[in-house]
């Protein structure tokens, strides 16, 4: 019984430490990106790669089985294990602030299992997917950019995909040694020095929207092409002139 007790207490011990030195670590790799406004990401020492791989082969917090699309804009908790106390660069020491480790714990959050993403500089994922995950130059939704030299100071950048509009994108993000998580909208057509291209890890859609089904048109008052006239709106705020789900004519309220 003892020796059982003490064999519960060294593992625990050692589960505890690995949180706390992961939190340390992560919260101390402050230099002065943060003030140049770098965004950079550091990679997991080649030496250690293999070990770590190994480990996250097994790795399932969650499976995902839907490909609904929630964006993230707030800062992962450091309960969250997709970014901490399961996450390959946080246990090696290279956690958030870090643009590698937050992308990789963003792809490992909307998995649910751990990606088959680079654990090196962020300079090294794109060539790294090779053959892995498809690839291209148009954005996704979760999709990871990836920049490399001569962005980041030569370590490169990568960042996730929350948003899609007609001009701009919604990134999240994070740097090493500086800003430990943010957004951001950028140009889609000026993605700036070092774009490689965006890593696709998921057919990711936004929830869907039931359709607004509109009332029936007015048949009572006729529509004749290619004549400019006025509709009406009624008392209980019907349009009287929509047909096959347009509007015809001018509106005036009356």
């Amino acid at each position: 019984m003892t020796v059982k007790n003490g064999a519960s207490r060294v593992i625990l011990s050692v589960f505890l430490g690995t949180i706390v030195l992961c939190l340390l670590l992560s919260g101390s790799n402050v230099s002065s990106n943060q003030n140049t406004g770098i965004r950079t990401g550091i990679g997991i020492p080649t030496n250690l790669r293999e070990k770590y791989s190994a480990h996250t082969q097994a790795t399932v917090l969650n499976q995902v089985t839907k490909t609904d699309f929630a964006p993230r804009l707030t800062a992962p908790a450091n309960t969250n294990d997709y970014y901490f106390r399961q996450n390959v660069f946080c246990q090696s020491g290279y956690g958030m602030p870090n643009c590698t480790a937050y992308a990789w714990g963003r792809a490992f959050e909307l998995l649910g299992t751990a990606p088959n993403l680079s654990m090196g500089n962020a300079y090294e994922w794109w060539g790294y997917n090779a053959g892995k995950y498809p690839s291209g130059q148009l954005p996704g939704l979760g999709s990871i950019a990836c920049w490399g030299s001569p962005a980041g100071g030569g370590y490169g950048h990568v960042a996730v995909v929350e948003a899609i509009n007609e001009t701009t994108l919604t990134i999240s993000e994070s740097s090493y040694g500086g800003v430990f998580f943010t957004t951001r909208a950028i140009s889609r057509n000026a993605l700036g020095a070092g774009f490689q291209g965006f890593i696709y890890i998921g057919d990711f859609a936004l929830p869907s929207v039931a359709p607004v089904n509109l009332p029936p048109k007015n048949q009572l008052q006729a529509i004749s092409s290619g004549i400019n006239y006025e509709t009406h709106v009624s008392q209980v705020g019907w349009m009287n002139q929509v047909a096959d789900g347009r509007f015809q004519g001018q509106l005036v309220i009356i």
